[in-house]
């Protein structure tokens, strides 16, 4: 039983230290495309509210948004992000008037030389509404 029971509290203490040993990281604290429904040929707008949490400044960060069935890739940066602090930025991509109506994968990368994070999201993209008289 004791054996068990250092083997348990070793386990924990390995456990923990490994956990406590985790580096703080760049977080995308919010991400969003601000329409529920666009249309084709409609601008789409992502934002993003990122944070630097406890690393060091962050030079040249950028963020890419890469649509993969529509060969859509958009970037925005670099800018700067220092230590303990949030920004946030838009991105702005114009979908072809001759694009499918349907659900597409987004990938969203944040990075510079040193950081990376991906996210990944759909976004649906309606029929052309159009209205008349």
């Amino acid at each position: 039983m004791r054996k068990i029971l250092g083997l348990m509290i070793i386990g924990l203490l390995i456990s923990t230290s490994l956990v406590m040993a985790l580096p703080k990281s760049m977080n995308v604290a919010k991400l969003r495309f601000l329409d529920e429904q666009i249309s084709v040929g409609d601008e789409l707008i992502a934002s993003f509210n990122l944070e630097n949490d406890d690393l060091p400044n962050m030079k040249n960060v950028k963020v890419t948004v890469l649509i993969y069935d529509l060969n859509l890739r958009k970037r925005v940066g670099p800018f700067d992000l220092n230590r303990n602090k949030e920004v946030t930025r838009k991105v702005l991509i114009d979908v072809p008037s001759d694009t499918d109506p349907g659900y597409y994968a987004a990938r969203v990368t944040v990075s510079n030389d040193d950081y990376r994070r991906v996210k990944h999201r759909f976004v649906y993209i309606g029929p052309r509404i159009v209205f008349t008289r």
